[in-house]
């Protein structure tokens, strides 16, 4: 039997980026794609989750993330930004699509 590896819980402190092998296009301003090779899978983000998606380009806290998301979308509350982004990058982190950095401090915005 295959052991599998469990990763800690997503917090505001974890630092993620995108996976390097992951391949990306862009749609228009506001829409993206993605195709995980490995997985056979392809996934549309679109509006917040594509800025997302295009912040990890870099290592980054999901705090620095929400920072960024405050800045650009106005209208938003911090508690439901944090939210937001700690299920989405979660839902990234459970197909694959991001690697956590769990010896890297978290960065600010």
């Amino acid at each position: 039997m295959q052991k599998t590896q469990t990763q800690p819980p997503i917090t505001l402190e974890t630092v993620v980026s995108r996976r390097a092998e992951i391949i990306g296009a862009n749609l228009s301003a506001t829409e993206a794609v993605m195709m995980n090779m490995d997985k056979g899978s392809y996934y549309g983000v679109e509006d917040v989750a594509k800025f997302i998606w295009d912040a990890l380009t870099e290592p980054l806290s999901v705090a620095a993330l929400c920072d960024r998301i405050m800045a650009t979308f106005v209208d938003t509350e911090r508690a439901a930004c944090e939210q937001d982004a700690l299920a989405f990058v979660g839902e990234l982190l459970a197909e694959n699509l991001v690697d956590v950095h769990p010896d890297t401090p978290a960065l600010g915005g």
